[in-house]
């Protein structure tokens, strides 16, 4: 996995590192590697912000982080020059860390996100590129950012008006018994 903040690092198991060819740690590498040199852990942050002010956006979440794992596998691919042994090299990494119980949340990116859907952007055809959904997405993060600061605001001023009629109402005293 990739540590984004200072000091930048890429983290990886001895039991990976035996686990695959020489070939398939360039490509685990390199995949990391674009997981810190195009600053996926931001988009990743944003859309987890956004899912948080508005639970309607949790599927969104779910798909900006299979979509950094799908860009940083297509860096790795372009890097190494050759896109089967990236697949191959995600089937195996994933399958490892499934089988020996690695895929705890928060423990892999591998492990969080669909294995078969990054494969299959790997071998099949390229995808059409949507611009709609783009400005859709960033209207959607917009609206929600919007709505959690007027939700925030509107019980900042209730706040307010509660304290201000505290401190106006009589003190009043209870006799005691």
């Amino acid at each position: 996995y990739a540590v984004p903040a200072a000091p930048r690092a890429i983290v990886i198991s001895t039991g990976m590192l035996r686990l695959l060819s020489a070939d398939e740690r360039r490509a685990l590498i390199a995949h990391e590697d674009a997981h810190l040199r195009q600053n996926h852990a931001v988009y990743v942050l944003l859309a987890g912000l956004a899912a948080a002010a508005n639970p309607l956006l949790r599927p969104l979440a779910r798909q900006v982080r299979l979509a950094v794992e799908i860009e940083a596998d297509a860096a790795a691919a372009d890097e190494v020059g050759d896109r089967r042994l990236v697949a191959r090299t995600l089937a195996r990494a994933s399958l490892a860390a499934a089988a020996t119980g690695a895929a705890a949340p928060g423990v892999l990116a591998l492990a969080e996100t669909e294995a078969c859907a990054r494969v299959r952007a790997l071998t099949g055809p390229a995808p059409r590129w949507r611009p709609w959904a783009a400005v859709l997405v960033l209207a959607l993060a917009l609206a929600s950012g919007l709505a959690a600061l007027a939700v925030t605001a509107a019980m900042h001023q209730r706040i307010e008006a509660a304290q201000a009629a505290y401190d106006r109402a009589p003190a009043q005293t209870v006799p005691r018994a």
